[in-house]
Formats: C-alpha cells, sequence, structure tokens
C-alpha cells in the first residue's frame, strides 16, 4: 500500500481518537464550603439545670451574592438533669465573618419544634434560640463561645433565657458533580474513594431488673426499634458510625436514641465477604414515658457483616445499652440490611481553584444523585381524634428533612425526620423510610408528579400512635426551578398501625439536587 493511502487512513483515525479522548472530560465537580457544628450548655429550667448538646451541619455558601450568609440543619438533647428525652430539631440561619485572620463573628437564629418526656410533654414546642458567637479557626478545626438564648412559644415552664455556650467546629465540603465538558482531567492524587454504609435496622432492647417508668412503676417489656445507621470509614478498618432509633413496639412510642461513636471492622477471610465488627457510642435518648434520667447513653456493641453483593449486605449484631444515670439499661439485638457504596472526594491539598478548568472523564467515574429537600406538613385530624388525656388534637404544623435516593428509572428510596412546632401536639415527632415515584412530563421535564409511601416510629405530645408503627401515603406534584433546586407540593394521609390518631396531610417544600461522583 502506497505511504499517502496509509497517511489518508491514520491521520482521520489520530483526529477521531483524540477528539474522543478530549469529549470524555465530561464531569464537573464543584466544591461548596460546610462545617460540622456542636455545641453544650446548660439550660436552667423551673429551677433545676439539663445540660443540652447540640449538633448541626451548616452550608457555609449557599449563594454567590450572600456569601458570608449560611444555613443549617440540626437539633439539641439533653445529656444530664432530670429531663431525658427533650429534644429540639430544627433550621438555622446565619451570618459568619472573618473580621481578623482565623477569628470569626458569628451571629444567627435556630427555629425548630422541641418538645420531649416530663413537664415538656404537653406543650407546643416552637423554639428559638439566637445566638452571638466567636470562632477561633485552627485549621480545619475550631472553637466556638456563644452567649445564646432559648424560648419554647406558648409554655408556662421558666426558662432561663440568657447563657453562655462551648463548642467545636470541623471543616468540610459538599462536592456537587455535573455533567459538563472540560479541557482537562483531574489528576489521580486529586481524589480520595471513600467507603460508606447506610444500615435500615431493626433492633430488640431488653431492660433489666431495674428498669422503670417516669411515674417509679417497673418497666418489663421488651422495646422493640427501627432505625437507620450511616457509617463512615476513614480508613481501611476504621469507621464512625451515627445512629437513630425509634420505638415502634413495647407501650412506649416516643421512646428515641441517637449515638455518635467509634468501630473497628475488620475481615474473616480473603475475599472480605465476612467482616467482624465492634462499635463503642455515646449518645442521648428519652421519651416514651421511661426514666432514662438526663438521658445521657452508652452503647457497646460487636457483630457480623455479610456481603451478599458488592454494595448489599446483612448485618446481626449484639451489645448493651446503658442510661448512665438514669433507671434503664440492658443487652440489645438487631438485624439490618446494609448498603455500601465508594463515593469520591477531592483530597485535601487539591486547590479547588482547578475545578473551574479540571474534570473528570465519563469513562473512568460517574454521577448518581441524591435530592434533599426541606418541608412544613399541616396534620389535619377528624374531630374526633383525641389525644392520651381525652382532649381534642388540633391542626398542628411539623417542620423537616427529606432524603430521597434513585434506585432505577423513576423509583426513589426515602427518609426523614420531623417535629412539630405548633398544634396541641408538641414534642411529637417522627422518623421515616419509604419508597417513591417520579413521573416527568414526556413534553417538559420541569414538572413531575410524585407518589411516596413511608413507614417508621412516631410519638410524644401526648398523641396516641399506639406502639409507635405509623404509615404514610402522598401524591404530590414538583416543578423543577433549575438544574439543582426544585419545590414541592404534597397531599396524603398519616395512620398509626395501633393507636388511634389519624390526619389528613398538606406539605410544602423546597430541595436540591444533589450530584455525588464515583468511580465506574
Amino acid at each position: 500500500m502506497h505511504a499517502r493511502t496509509l497517511l489518508d487512513l491514520r491521520v482521520p483515525t489520530l483526529i477521531a481518537g483524540l477528539a474522543a479522548a478530549s469529549a470524555a472530560q465530561d464531569i464537573q465537580l464543584e466544591s461548596s464550603r460546610t462545617r460540622f457544628r456542636t455545641s453544650a450548655e446548660i439550660l436552667e429550667v423551673s429551677g433545676s439545670d439539663i445540660g443540652l448538646v447540640g449538633v448541626h451541619y451548616d452550608w457555609l455558601e449557599p449563594f454567590e451574592d450572600l456569601s458570608d450568609f449560611y444555613f443549617g440543619v440540626g437539633g439539641y438533647v439533653s445529656v444530664s438533669g432530670h429531663r431525658g428525652g427533650f429534644q429540639a430539631a430544627g433550621f438555622t440561619a446565619g451570618y459568619s465573618k472573618e473580621f481578623v485572620p482565623d477569628f470569626l463573628l458569628d451571629a444567627g437564629v435556630f427555629l425548630g419544634g422541641a418538645g420531649g418526656s416530663g413537664r415538656f410533654a404537653p406543650h407546643p414546642g416552637l423554639a428559638v434560640r439566637p445566638f452571638i458567637g466567636l470562632e477561633r479557626a485552627f485549621g480545619v478545626l475550631g472553637v466556638r463561645l456563644e452567649v445564646a438564648a432559648m424560648d419554647i412559644a406558648q409554655t408556662d415552664i421558666e426558662i432561663e433565657d440568657v447563657h453562655v455556650s462551648l463548642g467545636l467546629t470541623s471543616a468540610s465540603e459538599i462536592l456537587f458533580a455535573r455533567e459538563r465538558y472540560l479541557d482537562e482531567e483531574l489528576p489521580a492524587k486529586a481524589l480520595v474513594e471513600r467507603t460508606t454504609r447506610t444500615s435500615l435496622r431493626y433492633s430488640r432492647f431488653d431492660p433489666g431488673e431495674g428498669a422503670r417508668r417516669r411515674n417509679g412503676q417497673p418497666f418489663t417489656s421488651d422495646v422493640h426499634l427501627l432505625g437507620l445507621g450511616y457509617d463512615y470509614f476513614i480508613g481501611e478498618n476504621l469507621f464512625v458510625p451515627f445512629q437513630l432509633h425509634g420505638a415502634v413496639g413495647g407501650d412506649v412510642a416516643g421512646f428515641s436514641t441517637a449515638l455518635l461513636g467509634i468501630g473497628g471492622s475488620y475481615p474473616l477471610d480473603r475475599e472480605g465477604h465476612f467482616r467482624l465488627e465492634g462499635t463503642l457510642s455515646a449518645g442521648a435518648g428519652g421519651g416514651g414515658g421511661l426514666d432514662t434520667g438526663g438521658g445521657f447513653l452508652v452503647e457497646v456493641k460487636g457483630g457480623i457483616q455479610a456481603a451478599i453483593t458488592p454494595n448489599l449486605g446483612l448485618e446481626v449484631s449484639a451489645g448493651y445499652l446503658d442510661f448512665i444515670d438514669g433507671h434503664l439499661d440492658g443487652p440489645q439485638y438487631s438485624a439490618a440490611v446494609t448498603w455500601t457504596t465508594h463515593p469520591l472526594e477531592l483530597a485535601l491539598d487539591q486547590p479547588r481553584s482547578s475545578l473551574d478548568t479540571l474534570g473528570l472523564s465519563s469513562g473512568d467515574a460517574e454521577i448518581r444523585p441524591i435530592r434533599v429537600f426541606a418541608q412544613n406538613k399541616i396534620y389535619m385530624p377528624p374531630r374526633s381524634a383525641l389525644d392520651q388525656s381525652g382532649d381534642p388534637i388540633s391542626t398542628a404544623n411539623l417542620m423537616g428533612i427529606t432524603l430521597e435516593q434513585p434506585l432505577f428509572q423513576d423509583f426513589s428510596v426515602t427518609a426523614g425526620l420531623y417535629t412539630a412546632w405548633s398544634g396541641s401536639i408538641g414534642g411529637y415527632s417522627e422518623g421515616l423510610v419509604g419508597i417513591a415515584y417520579e413521573y416527568f412530563l414526556p413534553e417538559n421535564k420541569d414538572h413531575s408528579f410524585l407518589l411516596r409511601a413511608e413507614t417508621g416510629a412516631a410519638g410524644g405530645g401526648g398523641v396516641d400512635v399506639g406502639s409507635g408503627l405509623v404509615y404514610t401515603a402522598t401524591a404530590g406534584y414538583r416543578y423543577h426551578i433549575s438544574e439543582r433546586f426544585f419545590a414541592q407540593a404534597e397531599i396524603g394521609k398519616l395512620e398509626a398501625d395501633r393507636g388511634s390518631f389519624e390526619a389528613e396531610s398538606w406539605q410544602l417544600g423546597f430541595g436540591m439536587n444533589l450530584g455525588r461522583v464515583y468511580r465506574r
């Protein structure tokens, strides 16, 4: 074959190969600053002190034109005193400004639903907590001092408003991913592959002989709990577990726990199909009329993880739960279904400014969406609905947040937390898991319709939800404002599995489409 003929064949092939390689650079990453914020404070309530611990996650730069403002989600739980089970959950809006290097002035307000056990239980629960603070940054960590006030609306409980709070912060980030053509690819060392694991868990807690209710009566029933867990691996064998549980059996509706700890995971076989794991956790809990003292608890647990597929797994475990200054402790047994993923994160030393021009090849990575939305629910019970004291239940508002993870086609799994902030059910809260179906209009992808079914644990506020297990079903409409933001409205109904409580629901929400990036 002549040399000219060979050249004619090779040049177009070379050009096509270069074009294909260039076109593959079509995943752009965008880093947005966030932080974890914790606090510890003493609140004087009706002449006695209770210790509160707060945990929040703040989005520091939600809009380019408002770079010093932030929004957060989180809450407060009691860990000392005599009001175990007191909790407040909601949202924060604030302003944070560095006025000299490494020193920040921080001011804002927390709004949420509050309630719990004891005298808090029958009261409506809009909690308002304005604060002003000073933070000193030490790299990615920070220490802060706040002057804050706590007020719970429509209650006759006397609360000492102004108090001092001490806290810690840890810098983090949200890593958005979107499809977009870029010129160059990020170097391999710029990315770190993490392991995360989400679990849906059923537990049985067997209180010991000394367990009792708040009225002093012995408590001898087993407590059945439904919970969600999230494990973040910080090494091959070390992880940080976070767990939330709520009662769905045992006549203690409204009892819940929240735990954070440290765990170890070690393979039992060469392929790693079976792993021996153990955790040590601390947290807070209460409600359901149980005597948990101030609410502080510790848990030690061990178990076996078995991998069914690279993502899907099963777990069985046993442990011991102890409310340190309460009359409640005993063994706990649980089984869980787990889902493991390996998202990519940016290395700490990778310049975030380079993300304007550097991206990822779609041949090496993929985007998996996740949605998060905040909602206000309006529950409208029938006139026949009565609380545990026999009084009518009025229309109530709940605020909360839901995560929605697409699975396949237009189906998603959901997990949400909600708490009442107005009406006659202050202290009522619910944790729900479910499945959703979203149908997009063929001619206009800005509009879609939703069907959602959920179940989970609920209780508090004197609401008769029996064992605590509830079911919800909703239908709604979602308007996609932009590539990232959407608004939605839903109508539906909630019913308790064994209790008499039921209500129609109207829901309005606002959410975000997030994209996480994974290796193919």
